[in-house]
């Protein structure tokens, strides 16, 4: 039986911690990394330089944040064809939460996070 997270602090949560094991995962099995599994990471950094570009005067910094955001859109819409509107509605922030989280996790994983 699958049981959703209660609340976004507690999805965020989980996702970061995926983040986190998956690069200790990496780290212990070179063999395992997927071209894939680096999208959250470099999607971070990406929004981050963004932001750091905008706040500089550098309007093409809204590349990174504003292709993440219509892409988020695009898929929500998408998926949420199939969900009832409230649902439907949460899909950005739920997206949001799961892909930034794990990125982030993953990019602030510690060396010393490792299983005995």
């Amino acid at each position: 039986t699958y049981r959703p997270r209660t609340s976004l602090r507690a999805l965020a949560r989980q996702y970061r911690d995926y983040g986190r094991w998956r690069r200790v995962v990496m780290r212990r099995h070179g063999d395992s990394v997927r071209w894939h599994y680096l999208v959250p990471p470099v999607t971070v950094l990406a929004i981050g330089l963004g932001v750091a570009l905008v706040l500089v005067g550098q309007p093409v910094g809204w590349l990174a944040p504003g292709g993440y955001a219509a892409a988020n859109l695009a898929a929500s819409a998408l998926v949420g064809r199939r969900l009832a509107v409230p649902d439907a509605l949460r899909l950005p922030a739920v997206f949001a939460t799961m892909h930034l989280c794990w990125g982030w996790g993953f990019l602030t994983s510690s060396r010393r996070l490792n299983p005995g």
